[in-house]
């Protein structure tokens, strides 16, 4: 209970910090942290929830290997199968939603825009999370970036002009992808509070932006980590 306590308050410590580091660098498009920090807090419980119950089910694997229950057994592979999928761990393939991000194109000495500064003309790393947020709130079944698997717990951040995600460097256009019910998905993408305000920089600024339909979109399996791992504060 009080390594969980911990859990939590770290990690309102570190939304804290992302809200203030923002404020003081002017840049507003971190409006919706607080929605994104339930979502992750909520991936978090649900993480730890499923893989509890599939180390408990592979014990249960074992014993009952050892003696006549294999009918006990396969029932048992279909439920580790069951809880893998809801853990992201498994491949999948649909039809889904596409959206393209892109740094504002800017020729050789070309003078900022009024009022802007060069922040402005780029793509953050709380644009790509409001389009990761707006594919789990359509009901999405699996998202990626760049190809890259979004798992419980997988890390986006901003260095420069790129973003690091799962230890590798991808430089923009950043594509997010979806799969699930494209009406459900483009509902939850106009909605998105976010992606909102990323629109606004769009026609201000000339970022680049575009949602597609695809009709099939494939998913590799989630190779990240499924462990939260906890900090301890030592005396």
């Amino acid at each position: 209970m009080y390594a969980r306590t911990l859990l939590l308050t770290l990690i309102g410590l570190a939304f804290y910090s992302a809200m203030t580091f923002a404020d003081s660098s002017g840049d507003f498009r971190d409006q919706n942290i607080n929605q994104l920090r339930d979502l992750v807090l909520e991936k978090v419980n649900n993480v730890e929830d499923l893989t509890r119950t599939q180390q408990n089910l592979l014990l249960e694997i074992e014993e009952a290997a050892t003696g006549p229950a294999s009918v006990k057994v396969k029932l048992l592979r279909g439920e580790i199968d069951s809880l893998s999928n809801s853990v992201d761990l498994l491949p999948v393939s649909g039809p889904g939603i596409s959206i393209s991000m892109q740094d504002a194109i800017r020729n050789p000495g070309e003078p900022l825009p009024p009022g802007a500064v060069p922040d402005d003309l780029i793509v953050h790393e709380q644009d790509v999370l409001a389009a990761i947020n707006a594919m789990w709130r359509g009901g999405a079944e699996a998202v990626t970036v760049m190809g890259v698997r979004v798992g419980p717990t997988t890390t986006v951040l901003c260095v420069g002009n790129t973003l690091l995600i799962e230890n590798q460097v991808f430089s923009p256009p950043f594509v997010i992808k979806g799969i699930g019910d494209q009406t459900r998905l483009l509902t939850a993408i106009r909605n998105e509070e976010g992606l909102r305000l990323y629109r606004q920089y769009v026609q201000l600024y000339k970022l680049g932006y575009q949602v597609t339909k695809e009709a099939t979109i494939d998913a590799p399996a989630y190779t990240g980590s499924v462990d939260v791992i906890r900090s301890k504060i030592t005396r």
